[in-house]
């Protein structure tokens, strides 16, 4: 919710390269709002990541996402680092945390032609283009955090619900109807979104 007439946004940084990217990301925000009078955003900056989880043993505190659930957007940087696991050896994962905190469970993408800008898709330009990208966030790989095996390697394996089939190799895939119903759901998208 918006306390005034300014886009609050929460920084979170992150690891590794997140914060060195994150500076030229603000950089450029302020810089679209000097050329929009209208346009104001507030940035408030956080903790979260895997070092955050090295030095607290929590991948966030209370805080952040506290202030994630009063912003009107989270910028997020890259977070995890290779060497720093939970004990079940899975990766310091905020970003999906967040996904499920929040019920984030689609990434909806526009894709139009931008004017004046060549594309490399044969006909584009004659034909144009309007497509929206629809890409779940919190099955699959996501699915199975905090539910990785500890093992020998660093090799993270998913458990699944049910024993697998007989003389399968892998786990069967842990994907659940309510996730594909919520995206599918997401086919009659209103006119002003796409």
């Amino acid at each position: 919710m918006r306390a005034n007439d300014s886009f609050h946004i929460a920084v979170l940084p992150g690891d590794g390269i997140g914060p060195e990217v994150m500076a030229p990301a603000l950089a450029v925000l302020e810089k679209v709002a000097a050329s929009r009078p209208e346009l104001k955003f507030r940035f408030t900056e956080a903790p979260a990541g895997a070092g955050h989880y090295r030095d607290t043993g929590s991948s966030m505190p209370e805080a952040t996402i506290k202030l994630c659930k009063e912003a009107d957007a989270i910028l997020l940087g890259a977070c995890g680092l290779p060497h720093i696991r939970y004990p079940d050896n899975t990766e310091i994962m905020p970003q999906v945390e967040l996904r499920f905190m929040f019920e984030l469970y689609a990434g909806v993408r526009p894709c139009r032609l931008i004017p004046n800008v060549p594309s490399p898709i044969v006909g584009a330009a004659e034909r144009g283009i309007d497509l929206i990208v629809i890409r779940e966030s919190t099955e699959g790989l996501f699915a199975s955090m905090g539910k990785g095996v500890v093992t020998a390697t660093p090799v993270r394996f998913r458990v699944s619900p049910g024993a697998p089939p007989q003389g399968a190799r892998r786990p069967r895939p842990s994907h659940l109807r309510r996730q594909g119903e919520r995206v599918q759901g997401l086919r009659f998208l209103p006119r002003h979104i796409r």
